[in-house]
């Protein structure tokens, strides 16, 4: 954790037994939230930097993770080609979204926390609905999708390849 107006290191949060290769804030700043390729995601108070939980049920390296727009959920996307939504005040696993046939590389919510977007590296885009419990997928893409991301006014979603 770096100080962002000096630059200056302010704690190192050590727990993952391998890569970490997502990081994200809380909306409210209060924690932390990495994903790893030890199969877990790790919960940390931001403020202490001290470990608040881990969070194990992924086959596979967990490749990105978001926290929902309310701070409620936290979605993580991973190589084992799933998708889970964890409760972020009990810790436990509330939904395990499926449809991609590779690796899932990066989720996002919409910003009124309706919608989980995530791309996957067999090409595919996949939008889901919590609140019906459906989702849609969209072909299209030649190669991987690496990165998805709404719109602050939710009207958008975007992609890379």
């Amino acid at each position: 954790v770096w100080d962002a107006q000096t630059y200056s290191l302010k704690a190192t949060l050590t727990g993952h037994n391998d890569l970490v290769l997502s990081v994200v804030w809380s909306p409210d700043g209060r924690s932390i939230v990495s994903g790893s390729s030890d199969k877990t995601i790790r919960v940390w108070d931001a403020q202490t930097c001290s470990l608040k939980a881990t969070l194990m049920g992924h086959n596979d390296w967990v490749y990105s993770v978001v926290w929902s727009p309310d701070g409620r959920y936290i979605v993580s996307g991973s190589w084992d080609k799933t998708i889970r939504v964890w409760d972020a005040q009990t810790y436990s696993l509330k939904a395990t979204v499926t449809g991609h046939n590779d690796a899932v590389l990066s989720v996002v919510w919409s910003p009124d926390g309706r919608y989980i977007v995530s791309g996957s590296r067999d090409g595919t885009i996949m939008v889901s609905d919590l609140k019906i419990n459906q989702g849609a997928v969209f072909t299209g893409h030649n190669d991987a999708v690496e990165s998805v991301v709404w719109s602050p006014d939710g009207r958008y979603c975007f992609w890379e390849c």
